[in-house]
């Protein structure tokens, strides 16, 4: 589904500008404001917005339209350069391009745009018709001194006849009205205002106005594991064209529905047909030829689109054959095909992944979702794990193709409870998604060693389930690649926590769709010199906990801190900042070390720490007749305030696998 990212950017730079001038007549009036000051600008916001406008319509051809205009001033006391980034796709809009006044000798003067070339190789700025960010990029201005701005963007079509607008940029913003324009022939777009949290929208009658707005930065940052998804955490508008009978979840339904249907039927060239009686030679029964079907699309490239109608509609099954890769949308809609060779129905269902801990939107709109899976009408479907227990596909097993670690019968990682779409022909609306068996990323991991009498050590670690490791070995077809390579690569990765490492054997097996067996890695391998003497008959050996620690992941629990840098501190609203408030992925442990020692040594100690039991983290060590870590992190909602413990805690698991085990040599047994 639609990521907004941009994948090619077009600079304009200014160039030679026209007459001075007083600029425009709607500006002049902030031009002699002051520049704003207050707690929502950071030390480190170059510049504010004054007042940013927001005007959306509709165009003749019934797409929105959006026209912005701006003004902006540099902060603090010395001349700054402007740079503004402007979104918008080229494949599905069209861009009134900008119009930029600086100060001149006499006034004001509006400055021309000449386009640059792109930072590609081989690609001119001119080629590149999708996905862009326009960015502008002014003269100095002084301090005090202001730069207007105007431009606007226009769907080409009416779909999907929605927009979500943030109302954080690039820079603070004093002021911020969003309106509808004074409406024609086409008519007026319906705006909603959605507060944090809020169960409904609010119809806007006339103009919203929100004051002392900080930048996208200090309110929101995707890197934090445990805030909420911003169309629950920030406030936001949302704008339609659509007609008031076509804005219910199941009208969105039925038009995502028709997006598949119809990409299936324009496939004039039917590849797939041949595909399916391909893989399927040999198998006897559906469930064999389903697990079938499932491995070969899990097995092609991943590979993301997020512009133009392709955000939204997914490629045919024959294009994603061709190429050998596709999106989720594509894999999904390839698998549909495949499967409804054999007669068995499946129907694609939208989700949310990533900070996806949220309640159901408060708009229905096609934007609130991101990712796609495939729900598959399976009669023995009964009592397995990945069942739908509820909602307009109850008892079908959900399966995520896009996921090279998933595995077909047990449910898709770190989806329980988030709001869903059903995307039948006859509708099906919006459902939370619950399986028999809730979805977690578990992971375990078994270590061997065994220390020679020369201080050398041998070890073989299995790793099963949707380890990181899985995951990169299946995505691209990985574990096909050169077997040698493959091995270096991954000898390279072991011994940044484990010096001198010799890899000699790895081995993957990828998800078993029929027997809803989870990937497993098998590595095979020496340490020249595992052990650190510390005195005496006492050595420590580290080797165990570091290597399970990468495995499993383990560092990266605890997610990044908030920043503490004074030039980023803001006072603001709490509704403008989201607040830290989830877990949003289900993680389960399973760590064993054993370790085979030389007749004269023991094991004086193990890496401990004590047990917890806390809503978000519940574990424990055990160190008899093996050293065995145990860990569940269980997704969802926890009290406000309590992310300081939450974060001391995931750092006590990360602080127990950088504990070595304590050996003794010369010790009787």
């Amino acid at each position: 589904m639609r990521l907004r990212a941009a994948v090619a950017a077009v600079a304009l730079m200014v160039a030679a500008g026209g007459p001075e001038a007083a600029g425009p007549d709607w500006a002049k009036p902030l031009l002699e404001k002051p520049v704003p000051a207050g707690g929502y600008i950071a030390e480190s916001d170059a510049w504010v917005s004054l007042r940013t406008e927001i005007e959306l319509g509709i165009s003749p051809q019934g797409g929105l339209v959006r026209t912005f205009r701006e003004v902006l001033a540099p902060t603090g006391t010395k001349s700054k350069s402007l740079t503004v980034a402007l979104q918008y796709d080229a494949a599905v809009q069209d861009l009134v391009e900008p119009a930029v006044w600086v100060p001149g000798a006499f006034g004001y003067r509006q400055v021309k745009m000449k386009k640059a070339s792109v930072d590609l190789p081989g690609l001119e700025a001119g080629t590149l018709g999708s996905g862009r960010n326009l960015f502008i990029t002014t003269k100095e201005i002084e301090p005090g001194e202001k730069a207007i701005l105007t431009w606007q963007v226009s769907d080409k079509r009416p779909f999907p006849g929605e927009d979500v607008i943030w109302p954080f940029g690039l820079y603070p913003t004093s002021e911020l009205v969003v309106h509808a324009g004074t409406g024609g022939a086409a008519g007026e777009p319906e705006i909603l205002y959605v507060e944090p949290g809020a169960a409904t929208a609010r119809v806007v009658e006339g103009d919203l106005r929100l004051e002392s707005l900080p930048a996208y930065r200090h309110v929101y940052s995707a890197e934090d594991p445990w805030l909420a998804a911003p169309l629950t955490a920030l406030p936001h508008v949302v704008a339609r064209v659509t007609p008031p009978g076509d804005r219910g979840w199941e009208t969105v339904s039925t038009r995502v529905a028709e997006l598949f249907s119809g990409s299936l039927a324009g496939d004039a060239g039917r590849a797939w047909v041949k595909t399916a009686k391909d893989l399927t030679a040999g198998a006897e029964t559906p469930a064999a030829k389903t697990a079938a079907f499932a491995a070969f699309v899990q097995s092609l490239t991943y590979r993301n689109i997020e512009w133009g109608m392709g955000a939204f509609r997914p490629e045919t099954p024959s294009e994603s054959l061709r190429t050998g890769s596709a999106d989720c949308k594509g894999k999904a809609l390839l698998l549909q095909a495949l499967l409804s060779e054999i007669g068995v129905e499946s129907v694609p269902v939208l989700c949310r992944i990533g900070p996806n801990y949220e309640e159901p939107p408060s708009v229905p709109t096609v934007l609130a979702f991101n990712h796609v899976v495939l729900a598959i009408r399976d009669p023995s479907a009964a009592g397995k794990p990945a069942a739908l227990t509820e909602g307009p596909g109850k008892g079908w097993v959900l399966f995520d193709p896009t996921d090279p670690a998933a595995t077909l019968g047990l449910p898709p990682r770190n989806l329980e409870g988030t709001p869903a779409l059903w995307g039948a022909p006859q509708g099906g609306g919006l459902f939370t998604i619950h399986t028999a068996e809730p979805g977690a990323q578990l992971v375990r991991a078994t270590l061997q060693e065994e220390l020679a009498e020369e201080g050398q050590a041998s070890f073989r670690l299995r790793v099963e389930g949707p380890s990181r490791m899985a995951t990169a070995l299946g995505s691209g077809k990985l574990h096909e690649a050169d077997s040698d390579a493959l091995r270096g690569r991954m000898q390279q990765v072991l011994a940044t926590v484990s010096p001198g490492l010799t890899l000699e054997k790895l081995d993957y097996s990828p998800p078993d769709h029929l027997d809803a067996r989870a990937a497993v890695v098998e590595m095979q391998g020496k340490i020249p010199s595992p052990l650190q003497p510390l005195g005496g008959d006492l050595f420590t050996l580290a080797s165990p906990t570091a290597l399970l620690s990468l495995v499993l992941d383990v560092s990266q629990l605890a997610g990044k801190a908030p920043s503490t840098d004074a030039k980023d501190t803001i006072e603001t609203k709490p509704e403008w900042k989201a607040g830290r408030c989830c877990q949003v992925s289900s993680i389960g442990f399973e760590a064993t070390a054993r370790l085979s020692l030389p007749e004269e040594w023991r094991i004086q100690a193990g890496p401990a720490m004590a047990d917890l039991d806390a809503p978000w983290l519940r574990s424990r060590v055990a160190s008899s007749p093996d050293w065995s870590f145990l860990a569940e992190i269980p997704r969802g909602r926890f009290e406000p305030g309590s992310d300081v413990k939450r974060r001391k805690d995931l750092e006590k698991v990360a602080a127990l696998f950088r504990q070595p085990f304590l050996l003794e040599k010369g010790a009787s047994r």
